[in-house]
């Protein structure tokens, strides 16, 4: 893979830096990558090629690229870090596999704002809106480490997949409730617009491989500005896995100029429900959902139900116009699609609450729905076997 032609160039009231990326292993064409962010935010766009680089390289590495050759300077520092962790992604999904050569210039000074300070991602559900909270009942008003930017995606949960399209109006959508977060919160709020991850945009790939990466390349992206980005975790350490956001990566896509913490692994997603919970500004403001037609929250999908299972174990539920519905019933487990790991833990833990409010119908429907979950996933493996085994 090649990386070059950096350049700076106005989109109409956004500010763009592009790189053009070429495959020379798995694929033939060149494609133009670029970030985006409104000109009032100019001033936080860093002219570098690192934020192309940590956004490339695992989908390079998982693509057979051999190398990653760069026209002009990277920071030594992401450099190390990026090496470090393909080595963690090797040995969790591509054992013996051969990580692909970083070839280019180093940087040695960098020249960077003055006045610069803490971020964090801002998508509006339960990981990111109890960091927001936690992180300002923790450090006070002009401590360096109080987020004052959050930053919201186009292009990720988003507009993140390359047939997917139109997707403006449900951003502008999910702008206006992270908007009311900023105000409450005396915060910014930065939209940023990328196609980076159309460089292997498979739900699989991006959730257990890429997406912590991503996200720190638009962190390097922004960091005139911002010292530190703060990265909401998925897991909490008790249920920790191999994931594309994960502990022993995030830290490591640091740069010289730019810090990266993975945030709040020590707290179950329950617990960060009863954060957000607590706090009528969240509560009021929070958004899961991706399924994209032109509501908040469909209240139908996967990550709808589940937090509105969770909120309905918090007695919270009805204290929230976020949701079409104040309630919730058994049924709605047996239409949403089977989930992820971290679903299944969720759940889990709403199970002995259920039991404790003497809903033994939710209860059992938990019980049914994680079921479900295990015996697709023993099949899926059954299946898997034979296709990988005992072809003719």
């Amino acid at each position: 893979m090649i990386i070059q032609d950096l350049q700076l160039s106005d989109r109409g009231n956004l500010k763009r830096l592009s790189a053009s990326i070429t495959w020379e292993t798995s694929k033939s064409e060149t494609q133009l990558f670029y970030f985006d962010v409104p000109a009032a935010y100019s001033g936080h766009l860093y002219e570098s090629y690192d934020c192309f680089l940590a956004g490339a390289i695992i989908p390079a590495f998982f693509a057979g690229e051999k190398r990653i050759k760069i026209a002009g300077e990277i920071c030594p520092v992401l450099k190390k870090g990026l090496l470090y962790n393909m080595s963690w992604l090797a040995y969790w999904y591509k054992p013996g596999t051969a990580i692909p050569e970083i070839q280019s210039q180093i940087k040695t000074s960098y020249e960077l704002s003055e006045e610069r300070h803490a971020a964090s991602f801002l998508s509006g559900g339960i990981d990111s809106l109890s960091t927001l909270r936690l992180n300002q009942l923790d450090f006070p008003e002009g401590h360096p480490q109080r987020i004052k930017d959050g930053v919201m995606v186009f292009g990720f949960d988003i507009a993140g997949r390359e047939h997917e399209k139109n997707h403006e109006e449900q951003f502008e959508i999910a702008l206006r409730a992270l908007g009311n977060i900023a105000r409450g919160s005396d915060i910014n709020l930065i939209p940023v617009y990328t196609n980076i991850r159309h460089l292997n945009d498979d739900i699989s790939f991006w959730m257990t491989k890429s997406h912590g990466a991503a996200l720190a390349a638009v962190g390097l992206f922004l960091s005139n500005k911002i010292n530190s980005i703060y990265i909401g975790s998925s897991y909490d350490i008790a249920n920790m896995q191999p994931w594309g956001s994960h502990p022993v990566l995030d830290n490591n896509f640091s740069s010289q100029y730019l810090n990266v913490h993975h945030d709040g692994a020590e707290l179950s997603r329950l617990e960060k429900t009863e954060i957000v919970a607590n706090w009528n500004l969240g509560l009021n403001n929070i958004r899961v959902c991706v399924a994209n037609d032109g509501v908040l929250n469909c209240g139908k999908c996967e990550k709808c139900v589940r937090t509105m299972f969770q909120l309905y174990a918090l007695n919270k539920l009805q204290d929230t116009a976020v949701f079409p519905v104040k309630d919730i019933e058994p049924g709605m487990l047996k239409t949403i699609s089977i989930g992820s790991k971290y679903a299944e833990i969720c759940y889990q833990d709403l199970y002995p609450i259920f039991k404790k409010m003497n809903r033994d119908d939710l209860a059992d429907a938990v019980k049914a729905f994680v079921s479900r979950r295990k015996n697709y996933l023993a099949k899926r493996k059954v299946i898997d076997f034979a296709k990988k085994y005992l072809k003719k």
